[in-house]
């Protein structure tokens, strides 16, 4: 349990790189961190759980990340990194 909760502590870390970015509020990162590491002891359970294969842990992890980006992309198109915009003079 030792080494779910340090490697759970070092996931929500490694993750506050996230709200490094220019003119992202650290404020946000106080909250997320938290919550982020909890996700991090959900994997680490997962991983545990199924005999220590690693890709259930990774096949939660891509659609957490898959399904938050879409909400976000939804919510507001026009506000993400990855937008491409394309357009055509007449």
């Amino acid at each position: 349990w030792g080494g779910l909760t340090a490697a759970s502590a070092i996931f929500g870390a490694v993750h506050t790189f996230n709200f490094l970015q220019p003119g992202a509020d650290l404020s946000d990162a106080a909250v997320a961190v938290p919550f982020i590491s909890l996700l991090g002891s959900g994997l680490g359970l997962a991983y545990i759980s199924t005999g220590y294969q690693l890709e259930t842990s990774v096949a939660m992890h891509f659609w957490y990340d898959f399904l938050l980006s879409t909400a976000a992309f939804v919510l507001d198109a026009e506000d993400q990194p990855f937008v491409a915009r394309f357009g055509m003079a007449f």
